[in-house]
């Protein structure tokens, strides 16, 4: 069969040799959600700890309570 212009079967198609993007891997994102919680734990656990050595501190080298906010 003859199309004027030449051969249909090249035509470029606007996408063309690209991938469609899949819904994620399962289990890659269960592994980023555990490292970003336990990430997020370590961190407030970190936050908690220096303040109350710092506030200790405070006490021993002041001897009054350390500065809060208001």
């Amino acid at each position: 069969m003859a199309v004027a212009g030449g051969d249909r079967t090249n035509i470029a198609r606007p996408l063309a040799g690209l991938r469609l993007p899949v819904l994620g891997n399962p289990v890659h994102m269960l592994r980023k959600l555990l490292w970003t919680g336990l990430y997020a734990a370590i961190g407030a656990v970190a936050t908690i700890l220096s303040r109350r050595v710092a506030s200790s501190i405070w006490r021993v080298a002041t001897g009054e309570k350390p500065p809060t906010k208001r």
